[in-house]
């Protein structure tokens, strides 16, 4: 495989190779800067439900409603949170 892989890559010009490591490279950037504008915040279930629900219900949930697991747990939150000052 890793032969194949060397012969696609010999008919490659060189410049596209160029274009194709600047791309990435940029790719990269632009998600360390998102990133950087994120705070991670980190939860856990029980996987046996003893919590009242699953990973897999959220994503049921979430994906009645057309969101994310990250969105539609925000606006959870966020409704929970309606009020508080």
């Amino acid at each position: 495989m890793i032969d194949n892989i060397l012969k696609i890559s010999d008919n490659i010009p060189e410049r596209v190779i160029d274009m194709a490591n600047k791309t990435r490279e940029s790719k990269l950037r632009a998600t360390e800067r998102y990133h950087e504008k994120l705070e991670r915040v980190v939860f856990r279930l029980h996987n046996d439900g003893s919590d009242g629900f699953l990973k897999s219900d959220i994503e049921k949930a979430a994906d009645a409603v057309g969101e994310s697991m990250n969105a539609y747990i925000i606006e959870a939150v966020r409704r929970r949170m309606e009020g508080w000052d």
